[in-house]
């Protein structure tokens, strides 16, 4: 088996050919990369809107918390206005807001 060599001499080939040569391999890798890692960071933004977008309203625990604090205030504000005090309260502004217009 006979192995041939083949060398260039520095006349025959000039050093621009190959800084160009690697200029453009090396701005084709880059581009390569610039537009596969610009797709990664689209999918990434795309995956994280379509979790948060299809996350509407309350769930199911959030919904019975959030009755519970409802009618917790409710039952709150019921006990507050048919106390003795707010009701006497609101008889006597009313009471004077009637006899002002007389």
């Amino acid at each position: 088996m006979t192995m041939t060599t083949y060398t260039q001499t520095s006349s025959t080939v000039s050093p621009l050919v190959h800084v160009t040569a690697l200029s453009q391999r090396a701005h084709g890798l880059m581009h390569r990369t610039h537009v596969s890692m610009r797709s990664v960071l689209e999918k990434l933004g795309r995956a994280i809107s379509d979790h948060y977008r299809d996350e509407r309203g309350m769930s199911t625990i959030e919904y019975a918390l959030g009755c519970v604090a409802a009618a917790a205030l409710g039952a709150l504000l019921y006990t507050v206005v048919t106390s003795d005090t707010v009701e006497q309260a609101l008889s006597g502004i009313f009471e004077r807001a009637l006899n002002e217009g007389n």
